[in-house]
């Protein structure tokens, strides 16, 4: 009991080949008082803990598969937004070629 109260491990612990020591946060909610329960501290609260390798893996998987995701959604983006701009530019060079004033309009405008 000593020892676990000094954070010494005692001389036959060993530290777990399937295990890593990690830092964790978390939030801890507060209330004022009791007639204020609306108003909430929010405390975040961090230290190192012993957590399984499996544990950490699955972590990682589930942020490589979300990371995946959001990139395919930002590829899919910026393939929608292309294809836009090249309507655009394409509806432009129409308007300026049907009517050369408004081509000689826009050249005419100064930038501020």
């Amino acid at each position: 009991m000593a020892e676990e109260l000094s954070g010494k491990p005692s001389s036959n612990w060993k530290f777990p080949n399937s295990a890593f020591i990690i830092y964790r946060t978390i939030d801890i909610t507060k209330k004022n008082s009791l007639y204020e329960k609306k108003k909430k501290k929010k405390k975040r609260v961090g230290g190192f803990v012993l957590e399984a390798k499996s544990l950490l893996m699955n972590e990682q998987e589930q942020k490589l598969h979300d990371s995946e995701t959001a990139t395919a959604s930002l590829h899919s983006s910026k393939e929608y937004l292309e294809k836009q701009m090249a309507k655009l530019e394409n509806n432009l060079r129409q308007l300026l070629s049907q009517d050369p004033g408004i081509a000689r309009q826009i050249m005419s405008m100064t930038v501020m």
